[in-house]
């Protein structure tokens, strides 16, 4: 999955609306891809955990 696809993921994510899509955006941006990465993972972690309890 490429950077812009992973971003575009987690803005649509309850976590981006919850918390602001420019706040999620502003934290993006300021970070690097590492954190980019954990994040995504994260939310994936999430998803996958309320799937299947």
């Amino acid at each position: 999955m490429t950077r812009v696809e992973m971003i575009q993921q987690i803005l649509n994510s309850p976590f981006a609306e919850a918390h602001g899509i420019e706040m999620v955006k502003e934290m993006i941006n300021r970070h690097g891809d590492d954190f980019l990465k954990a994040m995504y993972q994260s939310l994936s972690d999430q998803e996958e955990a309320l799937m299947f309890s």
